[in-house]
């Protein structure tokens, strides 16, 4: 393996505030698992956390979680010609992650 991928990290030359918002949506892919990528990047192992990872390089970092967002398995099954499915759960989605993004609620959120 390449050296030079595997070396560690250095630290960042500035300090960023970086709130992190989790969108686990799956209603507009029908591969099971698509949800499941902000759990993967909150993985325990410091190597695959990201925001461990951020703060490992000085960077102020605060989880804001995930964006509230319905579940496949308890919606309807739409009709199977119906090209634009959830299309309403999706808007719902992007809707509440607009409001997060635009409120900043980092504690550090006093110096952006």
């Amino acid at each position: 393996m390449n050296p030079t991928l595997v070396r560690k990290p250095r630290a960042a030359s500035r300090q960023l505030d970086i709130a992190l918002i989790g969108a686990p949506v799956d209603l507009g892919q029908n591969k099971p698992g698509v949800d499941m990528g902000p759990a993967a990047l909150r993985f325990p192992d410091l190597d695959r956390n990201l925001a461990k990872s951020l703060r490992s390089l000085g960077h102020v970092v605060e989880d804001l979680l995930d964006v509230d967002v319905a579940h496949r398995a308890r919606l309807p099954v739409p009709d199977s010609s119906d090209k634009h499915k959830y299309l309403p759960n999706i808007v719902d989605a992007s809707i509440k992650l607009a409001a997060m993004v635009q409120m900043p609620r980092c504690k550090a959120s006093s110096r952006w």
